[in-house]
């Protein structure tokens, strides 16, 4: 997501009021960028848990959402992780193979637009909807339906990362999160990060206009459909911190047409300003019983971390903050070091779970 916004923050600042030329930039992967993708992926792409397997679940009103899981024997507990912006359960497998391993009942879904999940048929790439209750909702629905086929007797925790957290957060907003047991959100993306170019209040305006305009489909300025990118060797400058996970997305959107996300839309970025203003006055998330563990990445450069904290601490009377300094917002691709925090956090919030349920 960064990619596309940063690339609007240029633009905006420097008067462009014209989108950028993607003749060039738009186009199929070179066979040489294909192989390049496919050695990586051969030699770094962790597989998915024993027995994963794939499915199709259908939404209340016709939309279908697609469902992975897999259960090692006796699992302790269910997990439901909603991937962030662009991504897929093929680009989080590493963390859903951990958690297997640790003895968890492991499900995921895509949010709509991305991934195996429904897509917008004008535009496969562009963001499903600019509503971001019904990416709660798609949550809440898929939610209910673990719940009511899981294996496991513990605690069932719903997981989201960036895009994903505000669509777990968004769903306990809308109070349809009854039968879960904890929250976990990964670096939430509430409200986007532009590092004043342009200012925050100025995208909300004009991401607003375009709405009001009948725009609200089209891309934001500067952005468009997927493009190959390129194999960036200095991690620093980027999202992630591990060299050895960070080129997934890019290798998976380059050997296979059916994941890519392209930018996003005038109305999903709009939404995105609508929702977190909404639940900023939460009558629910108050009210919201089940414990929650919120993390923020201290190198974080995508979303506004304060807004997330401040929904934590202020907010959500159950939910505990942790602040990881090292970590970046693409948590998936930072170092085994961060992956363990987080893993550690998240068994904590299990058992944390179990005394809630206990009492």
């Amino acid at each position: 997501m960064l990619k596309y916004l940063t690339l609007l923050a240029l633009l905006l600042l420097a008067g462009c009021l014209q989108s950028p030329d993607y003749d060039e930039l738009v186009r199929e992967p070179t066979p040489e960028e294909i192989a390049e993708a496919q050695a990586y992926l051969d030699q770094h792409d962790v597989p998915f848990p024993e027995g994963w397997s794939f499915e199709r679940f259908d939404m209340s009103d016709g939309a279908f959402i697609r469902v992975g899981r897999a259960a090692p024997k006796n699992p302790t507990a269910t997990l439901l992780f909603v991937p962030s912006y662009t991504s897929s359960q093929e680009l989080v497998s590493e963390f859903l193979s951990d958690w297997y391993g640790m003895g968890f009942e492991v499900t995921a879904m895509d949010l709509p637009g991305q991934g195996g999940s429904i897509r917008r048929e004008d535009d496969p790439q562009k963001t499903y909807t600019g509503n971001w209750s019904y990416y709660g909702q798609s949550v809440s629905e898929v939610a209910v339906h673990i719940a009511a086929t899981r294996q496991s007797e513990g605690p069932f925790i719903v997981v989201g990362e960036s895009m994903g957290g505000h669509a777990v957060i968004r769903a306990a907003h809308d109070g349809g999160l009854d039968d879960v047991d904890g929250l976990f959100p990964l670096a939430p993306a509430i409200l986007p990060h532009t590092h004043n170019r342009p200012p925050l209040w100025f995208m909300r305006w004009e991401t607003g206009r375009q709405v009001k305009a009948g725009t609200g489909d089209e891309y934001v300025m500067g952005e468009g459909p997927w493009y190959p990118g390129e194999r960036d060797s200095e991690p620093e400058d980027l999202c992630g911190r591990e060299e050895s996970r960070m080129f997934k997305n890019e290798a998976l959107h380059r050997t296979r047409p059916d994941l890519r996300v392209g930018g996003a839309t005038n109305a999903y970025i709009h939404g995105l300003f609508v929702s977190a203003d909404e639940m900023a006055v939460s009558e629910t998330l108050p009210n919201v019983d089940v414990p929650v563990t919120l993390i923020t990445a201290g190198d974080e450069i995508y979303v506004q971390t304060e807004i997330a904290q401040t929904l934590c601490t202020d907010v959500m009377t159950t939910c505990e903050l942790i602040h990881i300094e090292e970590a970046t917002h693409c948590l998936h691709v930072d170092p085994t070091a961060v992956h363990a925090q987080i893993h550690d956090a998240l068994l904590a919030l299990v058992e944390r779970s179990k005394t809630n349920d206990a009492n």
